[in-house]
C-alpha cells in the first residue's frame, strides 16, 4: 500500500512538474524562475544534432555539479550579442574548471584529448591557443559548425568564451522528447 501510494505521488509530481515546466518553458523567461528545481526547455535549432532534434523539447534538472560530457541548460551574456540580449542554449560540457585547453590547425583537445579533428571535418579555425588552464565550462554543440558556443565565442572574442557556474541551470537528463516537425 506504501508503495502504491509512493508511485501516485511521484506520478503525480512529476506530471504536475511537467505541466508547469512546460507552460514555462512556452512563456515565462527563463531569469525570472531560476529557483525552479525542474525545466522544460524548447529545442529550436541545430547545435545538438543528431543528439537533440530540432524543435524538441529537454528536460532540465537544476544543479550545480557538472563534468565532462553533460549536456547542460546555459545562459548566454549579453555581451556576447549584438543585440544585448541573454539567450538559453543546451550544449555539451566539454571542458572544466582546471582542464587545459589547445585550439590548433589540427583539432581541439581538452587535457591533450582530441575531441574534434579539424582536419577531417575541414574547419580551419581562426585563433589558437596552446594549453590555456580553463576557469570556467567550456560548452560545445554537437554540431559545432551551426552553434554558437564556447568555440565560436573564443574565434571572436578570444579571452571571454567560458561559462561560469552561475551561467548553467542545469543537467539534460531526458532529450528527443517530442519532434514536432510535420511528415
Amino acid at each position: 500500500m506504501k508503495r502504491k501510494k509512493f508511485l501516485i505521488t511521484t506520478l503525480i509530481t512529476i506530471m504536475l512538474g511537467s505541466s508547469i515546466g512546460y507552460y514555462i518553458a512556452k512563456n515565462v523567461d527563463f531569469r525570472e524562475v531560476r529557483w525552479w528545481p525542474l525545466l522544460i526547455s524548447h529545442n529550436t535549432g541545430a547545435s545538438m544534432l543528431p543528439t537533440m532534434s530540432e524543435d524538441s523539447y529537454t528536460i532540465i534538472v537544476r544543479n550545480q555539479e557538472f563534468k565532462n560530457g553533460d549536456i547542460v541548460l546555459a545562459r548566454t551574456q549579453a555581451r556576447w550579442d549584438k543585440d544585448k540580449k541573454t539567450y538559453w542554449v543546451n550544449k555539451r560540457v566539454i571542458g572544466s574548471p582546471g582542464d587545459n585547453l589547445t585550439i590548433d590547425e589540427t583539432g581541439l583537445y581538452i587535457n591533450e584529448k582530441m575531441i574534434i579533428d579539424f582536419v577531417k571535418d575541414d574547419y580551419h579555425p581562426l585563433r589558437k591557443v596552446k594549453n590555456k588552464k580553463l576557469d570556467g565550462y567550456f560548452l560545445l554543440g554537437d554540431n559545432y559548425k551551426k552553434s554558437s558556443d564556447s568555440l565560436f565565442l573564443f574565434m571572436v572574442y578570444f579571452n571571454d568564451f567560458l561559462f561560469t557556474k552561475n551561467d548553467i541551470f542545469g543537467k539534460a537528463t531526458h532529450y528527443k522528447i517530442k519532434d514536432n516537425k510535420k511528415s
